[in-house]
């Protein structure tokens, strides 16, 4: 594995590559002053290969030699307007990595910032920002990062990711899923599963940084159908670098799997790693409230949610954590309890919670023509909900609706208790 020399040096000078050649071109001495001035100037540019002009078989720089201190030889080159074979590939080295991890965790805590203050999403980093854990996580993530990344293939798929738009916007869904990980896993320690504070706030960190590289393979290898299939197992095996406990890999390559081997709901059978639970939930989770996917609510997406979650496709609790920090507790608890509810259909048909949208939704609609619970008061949906799973799909048709009185009013003696317990 080896890094782009001419990307380095003109990101450093914030020029693009193509401007770095214009300029070396027009105004080598220049060029050469702002480079020694720079933050790079010290760092070893050992070439990893020789350094060949097209047409020539000799080479201008060979391989072992410093770049930086030869950097006259290049200038030349590129001002008598000859092109290389490649660009000068350099070794990695221990000041090299640094220098790079410390430009990616600027980066990652710029888009941090940026996703933080997401329209959407907005809600819930405020409510999750008062716990203490997560407050923790979000300061120490880069921390944990540095500490972690250690193999050159990964720093340089990171590095070169945050240099292009279609990369930047990936890095940015990667910080996405890990901050609302963490976040989730810090809510689920509160609601049903307490720990000491050092493993707990050690678990947040590690699941943060799973959720960041579970597609690392898409960002190296790019997306191309084949890579796309066998992205999670593949990101698992680069993630192995990165020397994470054994659970979080086995996580990243699991992070899509809702069925066991017999296409059966996963927890019908058995029950996978609480950090493969909690992946496989925000990876589900973000596919319904990404712009570029379904664009639903929170609200809708955490009805969603819990509906798979009660045909065992998603762990409960899990969700039930997420939901709390993503429409709050009270909210939370109903949407869920409705999940249940509404699969107690006499007729087995399909009712809904109404208005999932609402300060508390407290209906159960239907539009079964001949259903002897069904009420006067009449609902219309304008807009329908739609999610797909690889398995299923969860829709919620536009139209009239009545709401279910024998369901409806269990619902309100749920939210009456719900609102007793404190919840």
């Amino acid at each position: 594995m080896s890094y782009d020399a001419f990307a380095l040096i003109a990101d450093d000078l914030k020029l693009s590559p193509e401007q770095l050649f214009v300029t070396a071109r027009q105004n080598p001495v220049n060029l050469k002053d702002e480079i020694q001035r720079s933050k790079i100037a010290k760092l070893p540019f050992i070439l990893e290969e020789d350094l060949l002009v097209r047409g020539s078989k000799a080479p201008i720089l060979a391989r072992g030699m410093d770049l930086m201190k030869n950097i006259d030889a290049v200038f030349r080159i590129l001002q008598l307007e000859q092109n290389f074979i490649r660009p000068p590939k350099i070794k990695p080295d221990t000041k090299l990595n640094n220098y790079l991890k410390n430009r990616i965790s600027a980066d990652l805590e710029r888009i941090s910032r940026k996703v933080r203050a997401s329209k959407k999403l907005g809600a819930l980093f405020q409510r999750a920002e008062k716990n203490k854990d997560v407050e923790y996580a979000l300061k120490n993530l880069t921390v944990a990062l540095n500490k972690y990344l250690s193999s050159p293939e990964v720093i340089a798929a990171l590095w070169n990711s945050l240099r292009d738009s279609r990369g930047s916007s990936l890095m940015e869904d990667s910080v996405n899923t890990a901050l609302i990980a963490m976040i989730t896993t810090a809510a689920y320690f509160q609601v049903d599963r307490p720990l000491a504070r050092p493993l707990r706030r050690a678990f947040i960190t590690h699941i943060g940084l799973s959720a960041l590289f579970q597609d690392i393979s898409v960002l190296i290898n790019g997306a191309s159908e084949d890579d796309l299939r066998d992205h999670a197992s593949r990101s698992a095996e680069l993630a192995k670098n990165l020397d994470l406990p054994r659970e979080f890999i086995a996580a990243i390559a699991n992070h899509h799997r809702v069925t066991d081997y017999k296409g059966r709901p996963i927890l019908e059978s058995t029950r996978p790693a609480l950090s493969e639970r909690i992946l496989v939930c925000i990876t589900y989770f973000l596919l319904c409230v990404m712009r570029k996917n379904f664009d639903l609510s929170l609200a809708e997406a955490m009805y969603v949610m819990n509906h798979y979650a009660r045909r065992l496709y998603f762990d409960r609790m899990v969700v039930l954590a997420l939901g709390q920090m993503g429409v709050g507790g009270f909210k939370s608890r109903i949407i869920s309890e409705a999940a249940e509810l509404v699969q107690q259909c006499d007729y087995g048909y399909e009712p809904y919670l109404w208005d999932v949208n609402a300060a508390i939704p407290n209906r159960i609609i239907c539009r079964h023509p001949s259903c002897r619970y069904l009420g006067k008061e009449r609902v219309t949906l304008f807009r329908r909900v739609l999610f797909e799973t690889p398995e299923h799909r969860f829709n919620i048709p536009e139209g009239e609706y009545r709401h279910c009185q024998k369901l409806t009013g269990q619902l309100g003696r749920r939210i009456v208790m719900i609102h007793k317990s404190g919840h």
